[in-house]
C-alpha cells in the first residue's frame, strides 16, 4: 500500500473509532432521565415527602418534645399552590389552595420545584 493509501486508511479508521466512541457515550449517558421528573406522571419528590412524613409521625408522633405543638392533621390551611408543570416562566401558574398540613408537605415536593 502506498503512502496515500495508508493515510486514507488511517483517516477512515480514526473517523470510525470516533463515531463508535460517540455512539457508546450517548447510549450509556442519555440526555434525559425521567426518574426525578416533577411531572404529574412521576411524582418522585412528592413520594419522598410523603414517606418522610410517615417516618416522622411513626418515630416522633408521641415524643414529649412535640407535646405542645401537636399537628392538627384534619385542619385545612390556605396557601399558594403551584398548578403547572413547566420549566418556562410563561407556563408557571400559582393559585390559592386549601390543603391539610400533610398535603402541603407532600405538594411541596412539586411546588418547591416550580417556585420562581
Amino acid at each position: 500500500m502506498n503512502k496515500r493509501g495508508r493515510l486514507l486508511n488511517n483517516i477512515v479508521v480514526r473517523i470510525t473509532a470516533l463515531i463508535l466512541t460517540l455512539s457508546i457515550v450517548l447510549a450509556v449517558n442519555p440526555l434525559s432521565a425521567g426518574a426525578w421528573d416533577q411531572g404529574p406522571a412521576y411524582k418522585t419528590h412528592q413520594e419522598i415527602n410523603h414517606q418522610a412524613l410517615v417516618k416522622f409521625f411513626a418515630l416522633y408522633g408521641g415524643n414529649p418534645k412535640y407535646a405542645n405543638s401537636q399537628i392538627d392533621r384534619a385542619k385545612n390551611f390556605n396557601g399558594p399552590e403551584v398548578t403547572s408543570n413547566s420549566l418556562w416562566e410563561s407556563g408557571h401558574r400559582v393559585q390559592p389552595g386549601l390543603k391539610t398540613f400533610e398535603d402541603w408537605v407532600v405538594h411541596g415536593g412539586y411546588s418547591a420545584f416550580g417556585q420562581r
